[in-house]
């Protein structure tokens, strides 16, 4: 697991099966490139925003992360400014695409995630709730049992991706994850050694093999 994913499952609240659980067959793309490292960042830069361009009218998110912090912004019209030399890998993504990158050595590896027609996977649309809930005398996002704030929720000269309206309401990511299917039809001939073969791979299947962020909310769902 990365860096930036020890720091987001620290962050994350808890799985949903929520309002907008929702089944789909589909099959799930990802497509690898590697991008030299550059002095100013501009390779990188530019192969992001080439990747998941700016839609109008369609929500667009960004997290770069660094070695100290992961940073979670709205970039629906334009990315943060010099997130190229101060962070060493990120996603981009709205509800269509997800953009993945990471630093390795003197070149970048990106990863294009994006769903196409086909019968491969079940993806099951679920809602990944954040710790904190929302304060509005600090304007950002805590929790009372922690002794500290959270690092990626207090207010900062950066605006936060999200903001509540009720002290209940909580940061949540959208997010497809995704499956084997079952099979379409089994053989009733096959013998049991057939059978028992055919058995342990199912049972040796990961329950979920990929995910992709497409989004980012704020309600009171968990609290209810």
């Amino acid at each position: 697991m990365t860096n930036f994913m020890n720091k987001i499952w620290r962050t994350w609240f808890r799985r949903a099966d929520s309002t907008v659980d929702v089944h789909k067959i589909t099959n799930l793309i990802s497509d690898h490139k590697t991008v030299s490292r550059d002095k100013d960042g501009t390779n990188i830069e530019a192969a992001v925003a080439a990747a998941v361009p700016a839609r109008q009218g369609v929500p667009r998110w960004f997290i770069g992360y660094s070695l100290q912090e992961a940073v979670i912004l709205d970039a629906s019209t334009k990315l943060p400014d010099n997130w190229a030399l101060t962070t060493i890998g990120g996603r981009l993504f709205d509800k269509d695409r997800e953009l993945r990158w990471q630093l390795n050595g003197d070149e970048f590896d990106l990863w294009m995630l994006y769903e196409a027609p086909g019968k491969q996977l079940l993806g099951k649309t679920v809602k990944y709730y954040c710790l904190g809930t929302w304060n509005a005398a600090r304007e950002c996002f805590g929790d009372g049992r922690i002794p500290r704030d959270l690092p990626q929720w207090v207010k900062t000269d950066r605006p936060l991706p999200v903001i509540g309206t009720k002290d209940t309401d909580r940061m949540f990511f959208s997010v497809v994850e995704y499956s084997p299917t079952q099979p379409e039809s089994i053989d009733t001939n096959e013998d049991d050694a057939a059978r028992i073969e055919r058995i342990t791979d199912e049972l040796n299947q990961p329950r979920i093999i990929a995910h992709r962020i497409f989004g980012v909310g704020v309600d009171s769902g968990e609290n209810k």
